[in-house]
């Protein structure tokens, strides 16, 4: 089964960074307790400071969909939106191929 990353931008809203962050941080929680999370990792751009990304690895489209639809995980995702650009937003999905040879192999649980 293929690994699957997902990329997250978020626009945020002027004086919101710290609740943003604090989402981030339960979505990262989360995830990380979820079965085919293998990582993630979260940065900004130097030159829009405003700009919050995050990239997580999945060992599969299967359980990256099944995490996505928890109501916690909703929850988190709604409260997000209200503290962001809902039009700048986005999520990308991507199917990776290959790794390099010194990648770990994920711990599929």
């Amino acid at each position: 089964m293929p690994l699957v990353m997902r990329q997250s931008t978020i626009f945020v809203k002027p004086g919101k960074r710290q609740e943003v962050e604090k989402l981030f941080d339960a979505f990262e929680e989360n995830a990380a307790k979820q079965k085919g999370y293998i990582m993630g990792f979260r940065y900004t751009m130097p030159e829009q400071p405003d700009v919050l990304a995050h990239i997580d690895l999945w060992s599969g489209p299967e359980v990256l969909s099944s995490s996505v639809i928890q109501d916690h995980v909703m929850v988190l995702r709604s409260q997000l939106l209200n503290l962001s650009d809902k039009e700048k937003n986005a999520e990308k999905q991507y199917v990776v191929h290959r790794t390099t040879k010194n990648f770990p192999k994920p711990a599929i649980q």
